[in-house]
């Protein structure tokens, strides 16, 4: 691809020059452009005939949702770095950057092959859009840069950081007391266990929470354009607490799923749901996601029914209720 092969090497911050999400939508967001239609039950279109508000209408929200681990990072290599480097500013090595690239590209071509799929659906021929969600860590800013050289300028819609995506918080600089930490959080709950001066999973959980509540909000009111992708470049133990919150699974089944491999794209999925599917039943938006059988293989210990969210168990007379293990 000739982009990759005139964009230079890249290293600490990248310069996006990409329209962001506010300058994208400005017109969306005003009240002649996104309306409500809860009272109507019917979907509601702009100036433009664009559906940009809905009810049982899913055909503004994103196809795609692509969570993405940093590249090998420094830190991965070397522990010890985290001493002297605060973990913000821990940088991918030569193998990240490349796996970066990697990702980017292997995300391209997933979206070039539904192209066909996307022009019936949209009657689009133009590229399936993209937006980046980024944490501000460094590793995770090179791992975006990466990620974007993969893509025509004119595929990518906007870019934001997001300050919730962030690693957990281990305590400052890392010293020799961390491996102490480290035993103590197993004996305690890897859930659970703040560290000194640090988060605990629990910690992380919150953000996300606000986090994805934000990101639905925007899904809904329509900001993305139709069959978009979405692009979320995180870390770790973020990217597990995210798959946790949207799909409601326990603290059991959390500690249980490990880490998926640097750089390696796990793919969120959107299911359309049939009108007589959604005859009398609420059906919130996480629930019209799974996660595609590959990406399922990508994180040890997630199960078939930890791929989809359903609805809240409603208790019938004479049920069990205290079946909690």
């Amino acid at each position: 691809m000739q982009l990759l092969q005139t964009l230079p090497r890249m290293r600490g911050s990248c310069t996006f020059s990409t329209p962001s999400l506010r300058e994208r939508t400005r017109k969306l967001r005003s009240a002649s452009h996104i309306q409500s239609v809860h009272s109507t039950g019917k979907e509601t279109h702009g100036d433009s005939g664009e559906i940009i508000g809905f009810n049982g209408s899913q055909a503004r929200l994103p196809r795609y949702i692509f969570l993405v681990r940093h590249g090998e990072s420094e830190g991965n290599l070397d522990p010890l770095k985290y001493r002297t480097t605060a973990d913000n500013c821990i940088e991918l090595t030569e193998k990240g950057h490349n796996q970066a690239l990697d990702a980017g590209n292997r995300i391209a071509e997933f979206l070039k092959e539904k192209q066909t799929e996307h022009l019936e659906q949209t009657g689009s021929d133009k590229p399936i859009p993209v937006f980046f969600y980024y944490s501000p860590y460094e590793r995770s800013k090179q791992t975006t840069c990466g990620l974007m050289s993969a893509f025509e300028p004119e595929s990518i819609i906007g870019k934001q950081e997001e300050v919730q995506l962030r690693e957990q918080d281990f305590g400052n600089f890392q010293d020799d007391n961390l491996p102490n930490f480290w035993d103590e959080r197993l004996r305690f709950g890897r859930f659970f266990y703040r560290f000194p001066n640090g988060e605990s999973g629990c910690d992380v959980y919150d953000r996300i929470t606000i986090y994805q509540d934000h990101v639905i909000r925007d899904m809904e009111q329509g900001r993305f354009p139709e069959g978009a992708a979405l692009v979320l470049v995180t870390h770790g133990l973020t990217l597990r607490i995210f798959l946790m919150r949207w799909y409601h699974w326990t603290v059991r089944e959390f500690e249980s799923v490990y880490n998926p491999p640097n750089a390696t794209p796990v793919l969120l999925e959107r299911v359309d749901i049939t009108e007589e599917d959604a005859k009398g039943k609420f059906k919130h938006t996480k629930s019209k996601y799974r996660i595609a059988e590959e990406a399922q293989q990508l994180c040890s210990g997630v199960t078939d029914a930890m791929c989809i969210t359903g609805n809240s168990d409603i208790i019938e007379s004479g049920d069990d209720w205290c079946e909690l293990y």
